[in-house]
């Protein structure tokens, strides 16, 4: 299996002008509420995300679309979900990138096809992960934080969003280049992974947004990006590629598909919510300096890239 994570994370709660959709008990007036699956427990970004584009659905068609979180399994609960429903557009899902591309060669008897049992409609955005310590770990860079994992009695313990989500997997990969043993404990998202971090029942843990308010608010602190690239949010912070680990590349991505068979017209709507979103140039600022990058791609382009993710996973 080839450790090579392309992806992607988002927020909406830096923009001020984002509210609240609808809950998931609320009826639609033209027959019924219109759902965004989110893989993911409430509060994080993928939760943000999807919200986002929930109210951007409801603004553009004047339907109601919620948010409906179904975490757990590493997504194959959302995702098995949405294969099996309607194709008439009222029912979507938030993927991750692992969700499709790693999940169909982890998991045995998986209930959905990546490919065939989904309508690929957008992606949106990439984002890679932070490894976040608390404030007061006595390490505070790189170098550092190796030794602290060569040295203890035990493997240092690290949270993720569950097996096979981007945090999960930067991990894997970061485990396997440096030869050094970490204990993995999954939660049902990334903010609770977070918030055990700041308690002090993890040791360290990659994120992005859950963390990045946890930095902000002065309970975490950033050692290594794991992009090829420095973020120009955190410019002072290295790569994991430069510090002697070349070619590290451990991203996340996040894009919106629908059941199989979906319409022209139905797909047309949710790919125009989508593109706006990502062709604004506020929001993408936004974004950016929450370390989250626009990648949209259109439907033919997005199923074009799952399909390599999933080959490459399965190499």
């Amino acid at each position: 299996m080839k450790f090579v994570l392309k992806a992607a994370l988002a927020i909406s709660i830096a923009l001020g002008s984002i509210t609240t959709p609808a809950s998931s008990n609320e009826v639609d007036s033209r027959g019924g509420a219109r759902t965004v699956v989110v893989p993911l427990a409430p509060g994080g970004a993928g939760d943000k995300l999807g919200r986002m584009l929930a109210q951007r659905l409801t603004e553009e068609t004047g339907r109601t679309y919620i948010v409906d979180n179904k975490p757990g399994a590493g997504g194959n609960i959302a995702a098995a979900h949405v294969a099996k429903a309607k194709n008439d557009g009222s029912t979507l899902l938030l993927t991750t990138g692992g969700m499709l591309t790693l999940n169909p060669h982890i998991y045995k008897n998986i209930a959905f096809d990546p490919i065939k049992d989904f309508t690929h409609i957008a992606k949106w955005v990439d984002s890679p992960n932070i490894l976040f310590v608390r404030t007061e770990t006595p390490v505070n860079n790189f170098d550092q934080f190796m030794t602290w994992a060569k040295s203890g009695p035990q493997p240092l313990k690290y949270g993720s969003a569950g097996i096979g989500s981007s945090q999960h997997l930067a991990a894997e990969l970061f485990q396997t280049r440096t030869g050094v043993e970490f204990l993995h404990v999954p939660y049902r998202g990334g903010t609770p992974a977070v918030q055990d971090l700041v308690s002090g029942l993890l040791d360290f843990s990659f994120s992005t947004t859950a963390g990045l308010a946890m930095m902000n608010a002065g309970r975490l602190k950033p050692l290594v990006v794991t992009s090829t690239k420095r973020l120009s949010m955190l410019p002072d912070i290295p790569t994991i590629a430069e510090s002697g680990y070349p070619g590290f590349d451990a991203s996340a991505w996040y894009g919106v598909v629908g059941p199989a068979g979906m319409s022209d017209a139905e797909v047309a709507i949710v790919q125009r919510a989508v593109e706006k979103l990502a062709r604004d140039e506020k929001l993408a600022a936004a974004l950016e300096a929450e370390a989250l990058i626009v990648d949209y791609r259109d439907p033919a382009a997005f199923k074009q890239y799952v399909q390599q993710e999933l080959d490459s996973w399965g190499a």
